[in-house]
């Protein structure tokens, strides 16, 4: 996977939600059973399903993002899927450990620990969706996740992953 630009682009070459290559990573799989869930968003297990073990939805508490024992990791785009987002019932990728192309709500610096939104904000803004800051107290950071490279508004940084 490239990561560095070819002189007038100095952005990484990336899909977001897609794994990058080269570095050690672990996977898992949940199932989305009462909510939509987006590729470059933080799933956390859904316990109010007690039938599914493996289901997942994104975060809707501060504690649901920094309490690990609820985080199952960063959803992965699946090119093999239809269209984001992964519908309800669908089987659900996610990373665990690695590396990540993340499209953030606000630009992202290397060698920061990116705020997991867990509360709606302003228009089209995502729960479980990173950005730089807590916007009002509407994220959170995640000790867990590191951004390796930084990029602006629109374009993927790479965030590292270790649960």
């Amino acid at each position: 996977m490239q990561t560095v630009g070819y002189g007038w682009l100095a952005d990484p070459i990336a899909v977001h939600g897609q794994r990058i290559e080269g570095y050690p990573s672990a996977h898992s799989t949940g199932r989305a059973l009462s909510a939509e869930i987006y590729p470059g968003t933080l799933a956390i297990y859904d316990n109010a399903v007690a039938s599914e073990p493996r289901a997942i939805i994104a975060p809707s508490s501060s504690a649901d993002v920094t309490t690990l024992l609820r985080v199952v990791g960063l959803v992965r785009w699946d090119p093999t899927y239809p269209e984001p987002p992964y519908r309800i019932h669908a089987l659900v990728p996610v990373m665990r450990k690695g590396r990540i192309a993340i499209v953030a709500e606000t630009a992202l610096a290397a060698e920061t620990n990116p705020f997991v939104r867990f509360q709606v904000g302003a228009v089209g803004t995502l729960l479980g969706s990173l950005r730089a800051d807590a916007d009002g107290g509407k994220a959170v950071a995640a000790p867990y996740l590191t951004v390796v490279v930084g990029a602006p508004v629109g374009k993927p940084a790479i965030v590292e992953i270790t649960l």
